[in-house]
Formats: C-alpha cells, structure tokens, sequence
C-alpha cells in the first residue's frame, strides 16, 4: 500500500460499521478529515474487539471455574463412597428422608428438613 487512501478502499468493505458511515468517510473531501475519521473508526473497532476479547475470557473463566468445580464433587462422592467401603453413600439421606417422610413433624419443616437432605447430598452449603 502506497497511501492511507489506498488502506481505506481496502479495509473499509470489511469493516462491520453502517453503509453511510462508509460512505461519509469515502466522500469526505478533506485529507485530513478523512484520515481521521478512519482513525477514529479504527479506534472504535478496537475498543469493540477488546471489549468482546474480555467478556469471551470471563466467560471462559466462569465455565471452567464451574467444570473444576463439578469435577471436584464428583472426585469427592468418589472418595467417600471408597471411605465407606462401598457403600451407597445415597443410603445415609435415604434414611434421614425416610425418617423425615415418616415423622409427625408440621409440613413446612418436613419441607426444609428434605431441602437440607438434597443441599448435603448435593454438596452444597446452606
């Protein structure tokens, strides 16, 4: 490329901006107004583009944060089923919900005693 007017019929067909923005830009008379019209909009696509470079990391982060975090629990019902010699380690919160089920406690206790069974199963922290 000899000249930045040369830069700009190459590059501006691609450039993901409206057709008049384009258009404006290429009948701009005055060199310099011109050169930094594109510059501003060359700018603006880089500030678009690292925008879109950062919300795709945390994205990113975020998903793989929670896949560690899957893994994690399952490596863990792995070691407390071995650490009770085999057995169903579901056993232990089918009896605390049987008893539960079973028992003469009022429905919204009965509730929230099973939603803590599911937590604990689960993994999670009340």
């Amino acid at each position: 490329m000899d000249s930045i007017d040369q830069l700009i019929g190459y590059v501006m067909p691609y450039m993901p901006i409206k057709l008049a923005e384009k258009q404006d830009l290429l009948e701009t008379i005055s060199v310099r107004e011109r050169y930094l019209a594109f510059f501003d909009i060359l700018m603006k696509q880089k500030e678009n583009i690292n925008l879109q470079m950062e919300m795709a990391k945390k994205v990113t982060d975020k998903i793989t944060k929670s896949n560690r975090e899957a893994m994690l629990r399952e490596q863990l019902k792995m070691i407390q089923e071995e650490l009770n010699g085999g057995d169903d380690a579901a056993s232990g919160e089918g009896n605390y919900r049987e008893r539960i089920e079973n028992s003469k406690m009022p429905e919204d206790v009965k509730k929230e005693g099973t939603f803590r069974v599911e937590e604990a199963r689960n993994g999670r922290k009340p």
